[in-house]
């Protein structure tokens, strides 16, 4: 729905009209994500042992650890949309190329001693690195902050 609001916006050059448009999407998904994150998180064992059984527990950590990436994720907002459809596509994919290497280095590093807690470390940690790049990215060439503040 917002990618072609968004590359109208910018191809008439109305900056703080996408900036408002960006910043309420963000919000949205933001006030949509949190509460069930949340839950997830504070609830995180009783959930897991009571919907999957106590043998799943050990998996709440990598869970929590890829909840806290998602958030952030969400927290940046379309960031990828914004400049895909704003003629920025190449840096947008020279950031997906290297944290997709970021990912596989850290899980090749973190997999063998921690196994799915290095999964998620490493997964998160790129995904948060992704986003916060191309949100920096975002306010250096469109001038435009994808955060909800």
């Amino acid at each position: 729905v917002l990618s072609p609001q968004i590359a109208a916006l910018h191809a008439r050059g109305e900056r703080t009209e996408l900036q408002r448009r960006i910043r309420t999407m963000t919000r949205i998904m933001l006030a949509t994500a949190l509460p069930p994150a949340l839950v997830l998180l504070v609830f995180s064992h009783p959930l897991i042992q009571f919907v999957f059984g106590e043998q799943y527990v050990r998996a709440q950590w990598p869970i929590v650890i890829l909840i806290i990436g998602q958030l952030i994720n969400v927290g940046t907002g379309a960031v990828g949309v914004l400049l895909i459809m704003t003629g920025h596509e190449l840096s947008a994919l020279r950031t997906l190329i290297g944290t997709t290497l970021l990912n596989l280095v850290l899980g090749l590093i973190l997999i063998p001693p921690l196994g799915a807690l290095g999964a998620a470390i490493a997964t998160a940690a790129a995904m948060a690195v992704s986003n916060l790049r191309m949100a920096w990215q975002a306010r250096a060439l469109l001038g435009v902050r994808s955060t909800p503040w």
